[in-house]
């Protein structure tokens, strides 16, 4: 559902989508002064974030949040004193907590029509391709539908196991709990 304060905590992470991690430390913020007061009343952001899915989002061997979303946070976090609360966890775990109004905000989600009426997207500030990776002197996999008889990795829970599903049934699919597993 669309409430004011999501969209009032997603003008933040709009900020992330708008500008290079380089001009987002350097330029000045011209907030409004309802966008200044909204800040005043919500001294702290929680945004939900992937905990295993490096490049972009993970959490280190210390436990500390890494990745280049991190990286945007953190620049952005330096200019908003400190107002965004990365949360991280497993994708479901974060986008349930989202829509029970536990977390603010989810990084890294894929605007796909059925989420539309949960959710106020952003532009990407990145587009990640998708890509099909095999072994080094094994075949050569141009398209998905060269995949089919075969087995393929993926991560639980994402949109990609439903694609292969439906659209290329004879792909046998290995679900693992993490980008990094599979």
């Amino acid at each position: 559902m669309r409430t004011p304060v999501l969209a009032h905590t997603l003008f933040c992470m709009i900020l992330i989508v708008l500008l290079p991690l380089s001009v987002l430390a350097q330029s000045p913020f011209n907030l409004t002064a309802a966008e200044q007061d909204w800040l005043k009343s919500h001294p702290k952001i929680k945004i939900g974030m992937m905990n295993a899915w490096p490049p972009l989002n993970f959490v280190d061997k210390a436990g500390q949040p890494q990745g280049i979303g991190v990286d945007y946070v953190a620049v952005l976090n330096k200019r908003l004193n400190n107002a965004i609360e990365l949360v991280p966890g497993p994708f479901k775990q974060n986008q349930d907590k989202v829509q029970n109004r536990q977390l603010d905000g989810l990084m890294d989600i894929t605007q796909r029509p059925d989420r539309e009426p949960f959710y106020i997207f952003t532009r990407p500030y990145m587009v990640i391709p998708h890509l099909i990776v095999g072994r080094k002197g094994d075949d050569y996999f141009k398209t998905e539908a060269d995949l089919s008889g075969k087995t393929i990795a993926l991560e639980k829970g994402f949109h990609n196991v439903t694609h292969f599903r439906t659209k290329f049934p004879l792909v046998a699919i290995r679900e693992y709990d993490s980008t990094s597993a599979a």
